[in-house]
């Protein structure tokens, strides 16, 4: 894969398409391009493995390499270029419903690390709210690897304040993480836990209803 790397660490820009389909620059796109000598090869994600463009060829590959499953994230640059909801780009919402959709002709098990349940929770089961939140509060605001801010001066990013940031910043991802994940059980997993039912309802029902409660051979046809 194309990697991006820097001295302490290495941070996958697998995506390209930097400037395609109305997506807008992620955090990482302005910090390789304005600091490209904070990057071991002054590399940047403007095409990175073209993923964007080949995934039906690379899930084909994960197959044939015998993969089972493939965590990605969602670019929210790439969906949310202007940070609301009115204007959203719907080439990059297809982009992630074409992706979700090949994965599982190829019966690949998946996680996406951003919650989109209005438009994927029919399909995806695994989902995590913010994907790896130490590395914004500590590696973005203390450490100073990733883009954002610190204080460490011998690495020029003197402006932030490492020793009370980092807490602000995982303070605040915690209550985003527990606002994303209230609205998703109120709003989208019940649809689940229904949909599951009925489904067990209607497999099960027609032999266990009648002999364990006496009901009618299969409930779920007559009383739908």
């Amino acid at each position: 894969m194309s990697i991006i790397k820097n001295k302490n660490c290495i941070w996958i820009m697998y995506e390209g398409a930097a400037n395609e389909d109305g997506k807008g620059p992620s955090i990482w796109d302005t910090f390789t391009h304005n600091h490209p000598e904070r990057i071991a090869d002054h590399s940047n994600g403007d095409v990175a493995i073209d993923f964007y463009h080949r995934y039906k060829d690379d899930i084909k590959l994960m197959k044939y390499e015998g993969l089972n499953g493939f965590r990605f994230s969602i670019s929210w640059s790439r969906v949310l270029p202007y940070g609301k909801l009115c204007r959203g780009k719907q080439r990059g919402i297809a982009f992630y419903n074409n992706l979700i959709n090949e994965l599982l002709a190829k019966a690949m098990t998946f996680e996406i690390m951003q919650s989109c349940a209005s438009r994927a929770g029919d399909r995806v089961k695994l989902w995590t709210t913010i994907n790896e939140p130490s590395g914004y509060a500590l590696t973005s605001y203390d450490l100073g690897i990733f883009p954002l801010r610190c204080s460490w001066r011998d690495i020029g990013c003197p402006a932030g304040d490492s020793s009370t940031e980092p807490y602000i910043v995982a303070h605040h991802l915690l209550l985003a993480h527990a606002q994303t994940a209230k609205l998703y059980r109120h709003k989208y997993q019940k649809k689940d836990v229904d949909a599951a039912q009925r489904a067990i309802d209607f497999s099960l029902g027609c032999g266990k209803n009648g002999k364990l409660i006496g009901e009618p051979a299969c409930p779920c046809l007559f009383y739908r």
